[in-house]
Parts: C-alpha cells; structure tokens; sequence
C-alpha cells in the first residue's frame, strides 16, 4: 500500500507541508553595507627611500597641492614598541585652498571649512605588510555614518624600485538608498590618488635631490671662499698714529 505522500513524491508533486505557527516579525535592524579593494603600483623609488619620505612634511604638503588642499600637522607622537622600533603617530587636517561649499551652505556643517582628518600610525623603518600604515580618514560629510579605514605598506623589488599596495574598507550606515553610491565615490577617489602616488613620489624625490645639491653647492662655495685678512686698523686708529709718527 502506498501512502499519501509516497504518491504524490512519485507524481512529482511535494506532499502537503504542516501549518507553522506565525511567528511575530523581527524589527528591521540598522544595515551596514563594505566595501573592501586593495591597490598594487610600481614606484621608481626603493621601498627604503619611499617609506623615509613618510616622515618629511614638506613631502605631505607637497601632495596636497596636487589636491588643491592645504596640509596641517594636527599632532605628532613619537614612540617605541616592545622591541625599541620606532613609531610615528599624527593626526592631519586637509583643507581646500578653495572651498568647494557654496558660502550659503557653509553654516549647515559641523565644519564650515569642509576639512578632512586622517589619523595614521606607522614604523618609521619597517614597512612590510605585518609592519604596515594604518589609518583612518574622517569625512567633513556623514563622519558619524561612513568610516573610511586602510592599510599601507611597501614591497621591495629592487635598490630602485619597490610596489606600494593597500588595502582600503570603506563602511556605511543609516544611508538608506544611497550607501552603496558614497562607497563608490570614495572609492573612485582613493583609487586615483594611489594612481597617482608613485609618480608624484619620484617628482618630489627629484626636486628634494636638486634642493640638497644646491645646498651643497652654496654650502662648498661659501667654505672656499679666501679667508678674510687679518683686521685692519679703523679709520680713528689711523689718525691718532699719525702724530705720533711725524714726531
């Protein structure tokens, strides 16, 4: 004899499911959506060289010019981890050499100066990945709701070249409808900024090469200059010796 449902499973059809018992709906829970990309790029500079250009300030302003931002040291720490190795920890402000707010806007931020933060630790001469930058970079905009955080190290290649990498997780929240375009955005933007890092690195070592040559060469010229003669006697020296010499 065959049963009711062995029937139906042979007919192809699903035998009947018990009623469940309705069960109240869970409340909606606030969605955070990440995104996560990483970049690798070549730069015509040793991994040693680059990494040392992340402790010269003039290298950072440098960069935000290219950006139309101004760059300004916040705060600096120096420190050792358990080892000894040396730590630099800061916290930056970049703001636009132009503001990009229209003027009305302006009172409506919490910032009027549409500035960003990025706060960022690294080794001062290690930069493998297990050694690598970290940082985190504070939006004028949604601070509260998208938080932008990354890793940056160095991998050598050769005593000229090294390739920069990253990895970058931008994650947002209480955006409904619009989270996933923010995180494209941002990451559009930082992926054109470490586009463009390796060659602006080279250009700065460049300038910051023929700055330190035209040091030396002031520098040479100004210890090669004859030594000055012994000192000559005053113009009132002169006039009370010459009584004395016609007597």
């Amino acid at each position: 004899k065959n049963s009711g449902a062995g029937a139906a499973c042979v007919s192809g059809a699903r035998p009947a499911q018990p009623v469940q018992p309705r069960v109240a709906a869970r409340p909606a829970t606030r969605r955070r959506t990440m995104r996560e990309f990483s970049t690798s790029y070549v730069c015509d500079l040793s991994a040693e060289d680059f990494w040392a250009m992340r402790v010269d300030l003039d290298f950072d302003e440098y960069i935000a010019a290219f950006d139309g931002q101004v760059f300004n040291l916040v705060w600096l720490k120096d420190f050792a981890d358990e080892a000894g190795e040396q730590i630099v920890k800061r916290r930056v402000r970049l703001t636009f050499k132009e503001n990009p707010v229209p003027k009305a806007l302006r009172g409506m931020l919490k910032d009027p100066e549409f500035a960003f933060h990025v706060d960022a630790q690294w080794y001062r001469s290690l930069y493998t990945e297990a050694r690598a930058m970290t940082y985190a970079l504070e939006l004028p905009v949604f601070s509260d709701r998208i938080s932008v955080t990354g890793r940056q190290w160095a991998e050598p290649i050769s005593a000229h070249q090294c390739r920069l990498r990253c990895h970058v997780i931008v994650a947002a929240t209480k955006l409904p409808g619009i989270a996933g375009q923010v995180e494209k955005g941002v990451e559009k933007g930082m992926r054109e900024a470490y586009a463009l890092l390796p060659a602006r690195a080279v250009e700065y070592a460049k300038i910051r090469s023929e700055r330190s040559a035209s040091e030396a060469e002031i520098t040479t010229s100004l210890l090669e200059m004859p030594a000055p003669a012994a000192e000559m006697p005053s113009s009132i020296e002169v006039a009370q010796q010459q009584p004395a010499e016609a007597a």
